[in-house]
């Protein structure tokens, strides 16, 4: 019984800041098991799950700078919170990123924020990238990635850089796991839109006239036909709500447009986009929870993560890169689905294969 009750705490590190894709990890993953989950936000979060606690921040940021006026270092919030939990789970999406600080100040930081050594440690659903320097890749492999029990990455590149670890694999992104039967699925005459905002991205934002002009040109197009649109925004904080305002300033007809905006209700968003025809997916979860319900998805690629991953799973579709906008929009999106949706769906609850092993399991998501 004490080893039930160690196992019941569970240390969640993802990405919560009202993103539906992050968000949808942690339901997913809090579906899949009756165990206790702990993270933290410093977003107000009603309750994703009933056995999944996220703890606000002020009182913690309080913590935190007492012990930075002490120490003189600032203490990851993971560590306050996951300290007595046997359990630590990186979950997310792109968490390796190599940013612009000097290399000691990055191997610290992700020390702190990806590694405790007072519980098991498990890295799942991420990619890795994009990076500047082998030293970085060195710093995750020796001092994340090979303490790790199980490290389980959602696209082959990223595998094959640490392949010659043995507690390494690659399975499909966790979101097709998602259990679709939950949901209604129809395919009304909807297209929906995923927007992202460019300006603050220094590699993408020259390229944001262009992207938002063709976004404009395919609500003209589907308007014509007779479609209802559905704007939508995964993450406000990332500016997905900006730059939906700024295309509706520029178009002025606006009669079967519909704005959605994720404010933390999962289901209402996934019920979005299982009762649309088509999905045009500039954020990478609306590409898959498009291919989860068999949409016509159009990706609209902003990340070679979404590259990498359409080769995984081998689609044949068409799909366009941010930075080369045709002029013309793709006409037939007939062929843009997956024909092994089953076999991607079985992969992706290989994600869980370790922790299946030693979290109890509520069996709604495992298919």
């Amino acid at each position: 019984m004490k080893e039930k009750n160690k196992l019941n705490k569970v240390f969640l590190n993802s990405y919560l800041k009202k993103n539906l894709g992050d968000d949808l990890f942690i339901k997913i993953i809090s579906d899949r098991y009756k165990n206790m989950f702990y993270s933290y936000s410093f977003f107000r979060y009603k309750k994703l799950n009933k056995n999944v606690k996220i703890y606000g921040c002020s009182i913690l940021k309080i913590f935190n700078k007492i012990i930075r006026v002490i120490t003189k270092e600032k203490v990851s919030l993971n560590t306050i919170i996951g300290y007595n939990k046997s359990i630590h789970i990186n979950l997310g999406g792109s968490i390796f990123i190599q940013d612009d600080r000097n290399i000691e100040q990055i191997r610290k930081n992700l020390k702190r924020d990806y590694y405790n050594n007072r519980a098991n440690n498990y890295t799942l659903g991420c990619n890795v990238g994009p990076y500047k320097t082998q030293e970085y890749l060195q710093i995750i492999k020796n001092e994340i990635f090979s303490k790790n029990k199980d490290v389980c990455f959602r696209e082959k590149k990223s595998y094959d850089m640490f392949n010659d670890l043995k507690n390494v694999r690659y399975e499909s992104d966790i979101v097709f796991s998602l259990n679709n039967s939950n949901y209604t699925v129809n395919k009304n005459k909807k297209v929906v839109i995923s927007i992202i905002d460019l300006i603050n991205n220094p590699k993408l934002k020259e390229y944001m006239q262009q992207y938002e002009n063709f976004i404009i040109k395919l609500i003209e197009k589907f308007e014509k036909d007779k479609y209802e649109i559905v704007l939508m925004s995964f993450c406000k904080s990332e500016g997905d709500e900006r730059a939906i305002k700024r295309i509706l300033k520029k178009y002025n007809t606006k009669n079967n447009i519909r704005i959605h905006k994720y404010k933390g209700n999962i289901n209402k968003a996934i019920e979005e986009i299982s009762t649309a025809e088509i999905i045009i997916a500039t954020r990478f979860h609306a590409m898959i929870l498009g291919l989860v319900f068999n949409k016509k998805v159009l990706p609209i690629i902003y990340s070679d993560k979404m590259i990498n991953v359409l080769k995984d799973i081998k689609f044949n579709g068409i799909y366009i890169r941010i930075n080369d906008i045709p002029s013309s929009i793709p006409q037939n999106l007939d062929s843009n689905y997956i024909e092994n949706l089953e076999k991607v769906r079985e992969s992706a609850n290989k994600q869980f294969y370790e922790l299946d092993k030693i979290l109890e399991k509520e069996g709604k998501n495992s298919e």
